[in-house]
């Protein structure tokens, strides 16, 4: 008989949700279900500009005459811009400044 190495363990298995995403989504109010359809399109439309300038690219480049380097160029200036930018929004206080801002409506 082989022996596992990696035996199961109630310590080992990770723990296991509660209640279901469907389940959970069926529980949530409509105003939780709301601000999940909110945030989810926020987040869709967040990366949609990026997308959108992907797919423009080659039409861009033989309107304008723009090389394939210095199309690479603008769109890896456009994505570190948007990663200095989120780096920037994590250190400064708006986030507490919104959160402060949102608990008010909070229940």
């Amino acid at each position: 008989m082989i022996s596992d190495p990696n035996p199961r363990s109630p310590d080992t298995i990770a723990p296991r949700m509660p209640i279901g995403p469907i389940q959970l989504l069926r529980q949530a109010t409509t105003e939780q279900r709301r601000t999940l359809l909110a945030a989810s399109l926020g987040w869709m439309l967040d990366a949609f500009d990026a997308m959108l300038y992907a797919l423009v690219l080659t039409h861009v480049m033989r309107d304008l005459g723009v090389s394939k380097a210095t199309s690479g160029l603008l769109y890896t200036l456009t994505l570190l811009a948007s990663r200095m930018g989120s780096e920037n929004s994590k250190a400064s206080p708006a986030p507490r400044g919104r959160c402060e801002r949102f608990q008010q409506f909070a229940p």
